[in-house]
This record gives structure tokens, C-alpha cells and sequence, in this order.
């Protein structure tokens, strides 16, 4: 076998090739990594995932070459049907199984692929090791006081709104992804909504998620969290005054029947032993359940300083 002799074109054909294979290697890495695409080629096994394409199609353009196939290219065209022969070519072929084993309940391909399943399981582990401990510290940035009862549907669908083409399919895989989250009984609120956060980032990415929760804001905030911050310095005795009568006249379809619970619930109030602060937000989730947050939050507001305990501690 006589090596062909290195020419300018010669280099020229194998820099094609091998620019396939770098194209290829890193499409397929980040089609698996959308959150964080980058991260992929900065692990070792990455990297050589990338490499092991090159290899392959400036292999195959080294076969193709000395064996002296031209594949029947019209002349003026040989060359770069050589290239495109070897840098896709190789991609179908280390891409397909001889045949199929099922091994327990999955089907396992026996062939080319099977090496190329090897790099990629390498390159899952690695980048998943150096992701995890980022990934959690950015959902405990973007997440905190969300509550998952809250941002459950109108999160996921402000995210995939913001992007410009979603996909169907990744929607539907989602939205199966949150009922099955939604029937989980032993898990806490804030643990769901941590796993809302981390689906949503695999899907739409870290940028996309936290521009949709701080859109969203309050809507999707636990209410208490946000009771708390409202109520800070309410005095009970004072709000029962008057905080119930404005809501009603902000909210003037209150039937005799609601007038009453509410009135029976005042009562129960003011006969309990408890801490006036908490007796504030009982009255003001009460309320919230009659009228609304919307509704309660412009009559705390307009009511200001005279729902304040004397000497209370100004906002922050």
C-alpha cells in the first residue's frame, strides 16, 4: 500500500472531515445537556467523546482515500463526496446496531453503537457530578418561597412561552412529569417545588427559568411568606376592626352566609390565648380565602399605618 502524498488539498479534506465529526460529537452532547450545553466539553470524557468523532471520520477518510474510492462522484466533486462519504458515514455506521438483545425489560443494541454508549454513560456520569452541586445551589438562588401548589401550571407554561419555538413533545414529557410530582403525598412543598425547578432548568435552562419566577413573582410565592412580609407590625385588634368591613366594600358581592362564617371566625379569634401577631395572619388568610390575594393586598395597603401596633418596627 502506497501512502497518498501530503498536498495542501490532501490537509484540506482531512480538516473537513474532521470538522464533521467535531460537529457531530458536540451537537449530540448538548442535545442531552440543554440547561448547560457548555458544560459538557469541559469533562475529560466529554472531550474525548468529541475527539473519538474526529478519529472516526478522518479513519474513514483515510480508508476511502487509500483504497481509492470515488463512489461514482462526477468529476470535479470526488474530493468532497470523499469528505462528506467519510464524516457522515462513519456517523451512521458507529450510530447502528447488528442486532438486538433484550436484556430484563430493555432492549440492548450489539454493534458499532455500543462503543459510542460507552464514551456517552462516561461523559452522563461526569458531567452529572459536576453539575449537581451547581445545579442546587441555583435552584436554592431562583426558588426560594415558590410554592409548588401555586407555580405548578402557570410556572411551566410561562417558561415554554418565553421560548420561541418549544417543542410538543417536550411539553407533553413535562406535563406527564408534573402530574406525577402533583401525586406525591410524602414529599413537602418546598421539596416538589425544588423538583419543579430542576425539571423545568433541564428543559428551558437556568437563564429562561429565573426571567419567568422573578415575571411571576408573588403569584407563585408561598402565601405565608408573603402574609408575613405584609402583616409585619399589624396589630389583631386593630384589623379586626376595620381590615374585614374594607375588604367587603372593595368586594361588594359577600352573601349573608359569608358575612357570618367570617363573623364566627372573628369571634373564635379573639377568644384564643394565642400570640397577637399570629392571630393577624390567621385573620388574614381568613380574609384572603373570601376575597382574594389582590383584593386583600390593596386593603392592607390602603389602610397602612392604621392597622400598625403602637411602636412597631418600620418595614424593611
Amino acid at each position: 500500500m502506497v501512502l497518498p502524498v501530503v498536498t495542501p488539498d490532501l490537509v484540506a479534506d482531512y480538516v473537513g472531515a474532521a470538522l464533521i465529526g467535531i460537529t457531530i460529537g458536540l451537537s449530540e452532547l448538548a442535545s442531552r445537556y440543554r440547561d448547560e450545553p457548555g458544560s459538557v466539553v469541559k469533562t475529560l470524557p466529554g472531550l474525548l467523546y468529541v475527539f473519538l468523532n474526529v478519529g472516526l471520520a478522518t479513519g474513514a477518510l483515510a480508508l476511502i482515500k487509500t483504497s481509492g474510492w470515488t463512489f461514482s462522484a462526477p468529476a470535479g466533486s470526488g474530493r468532497l463526496t470523499q469528505v462528506l462519504v467519510a464524516g457522515f458515514g462513519a456517523m451512521a455506521l458507529f450510530r447502528s446496531s447488528l442486532f438486538t438483545v433484550r436484556i430484563g425489560t430493555q432492549d440492548v443494541g450489539v454493534g458499532p453503537s455500543s462503543v459510542l454508549q460507552i464514551f456517552l454513560a462516561a461523559v452522563d456520569r461526569a458531567v452529572d457530578r459536576k453539575r449537581a452541586e451547581q445545579r442546587n445551589s441555583i435552584i436554592d438562588r431562583i426558588m426560594p418561597g415558590v410554592s409548588f401548589a401555586r407555580a405548578r401550571s402557570v410556572l411551566p407554561a410561562h417558561c415554554f412561552a418565553l421560548l420561541q419555538n418549544p417543542s410538543p413533545e417536550d411539553q407533553a414529557i413535562f406535563g406527564r412529569q408534573v402530574e406525577l410530582l402533583d401525586k406525591i403525598t410524602d414529599v413537602s412543598d418546598h421539596a416538589k417545588a425544588s423538583l419543579l425547578g430542576l425539571a423545568l432548568m433541564s428543559q428551558v435552562g437556568e437563564d429562561v427559568l429565573e426571567a419567568a419566577v422573578k415575571t411571576l413573582g408573588d403569584e407563585i410565592k408561598k402565601r405565608d411568606q408573603n402574609l408575613h412580609d405584609l402583616l409585619r407590625g399589624v396589630s389583631y385588634r386593630k384589623a379586626r376592626e376595620v381590615l374585614p368591613a374594607y375588604c367587603m366594600a372593595l368586594l361588594p358581592r359577600f352573601s349573608a352566609e359569608e358575612q357570618s362564617t367570617l363573623a364566627g371566625k372573628i369571634q373564635a379569634l379573639d377568644q384564643n390565648p394565642m400570640d397577637d401577631a399570629l392571630k393577624a395572619r390567621l385573620l388574614g388568610l381568613t380574609l384572603i380565602n373570601l376575597v382574594g390575594d389582590d383584593y386583600f393586598t390593596s386593603a392592607v395597603t390602603a389602610l397602612g399605618d392604621a392597622l400598625k401596633a403602637e411602636n412597631s418596627p418600620p418595614a424593611p
